[in-house]
């Protein structure tokens, strides 16, 4: 049940009033709409008025929250489709090893997504032909079937009734400094998919 809500705005860095109006609600767990600064910085402010509530986080579960919040994240859990460590997947340490062989340096943050999604297009892109266009790109992802991408993530299905994102989700959370796998990948909504 929702007890409070509260926003703020992107760019933010000060969260005292949203982190003070949450905690008198005396919720138990703060679901965060945040990204990097802003996940990392409303962890500190929980910290600061030493507040111990569980918080997950979808869009800001990348290694930078961790430089940025430090000891306020301990404990911090998150939500992803697909693994981001090289901890955490053999099909990542993989990429990651290709990827510092290529340019010669570590992988950043988010270039899993992109990788997958350049994979996604392509497959599609296989399945459309000769002759690409939208409508044919739209119908050679609904082609795609079960598509591993080689990361630890469910596989991958579209169909013509269904064209949203993958419907599993790896639960991770910080431990030692570090995201850490909890779960996954598991279905977290039934949808209409193939």
């Amino acid at each position: 049940m929702l007890l409070e809500k509260t926003s703020y705005k992107r760019g933010d860095t000060s969260f005292a009033a949203q982190i003070a109006r949450l905690k008198a609600a005396n919720v138990d767990i703060v679901v965060l709409g945040t990204v990097v600064r802003e996940t990392a910085a409303a962890a500190l402010e929980a910290r600061a008025q030493s507040w111990n509530v569980d918080m997950i986080v979808n869009g800001g579960l990348i290694n930078a929250v961790l430089m940025l919040g430090g000891k306020a994240v301990e404990g911090l859990y998150g939500t992803t489709q697909f693994a981001n460590s090289i901890d955490s997947s053999p099909g990542y340490r993989a990429f990651a090893h290709c990827f510092k062989t290529r340019f010669g340096r570590d992988v950043a943050d988010g270039a899993n997504y992109a990788y997958v999604s350049v994979m996604l297009f392509a497959e599609g892109a296989r399945h459309a032909g000769p002759k690409l266009t939208p409508q044919t790109l739209a119908q050679g992802l609904e082609k795609i079937k079960k598509f591993e991408s080689g990361f630890d993530t469910a596989p991958i299905s579209y169909s013509a009734a269904y064209h949203g994102p993958p419907r599993a989700a790896i639960v991770l959370q910080v431990k030692d400094g570090k995201w850490t796998q909890l779960t996954g990948p598991t279905v977290t909504y039934d949808v209409k998919a193939p």
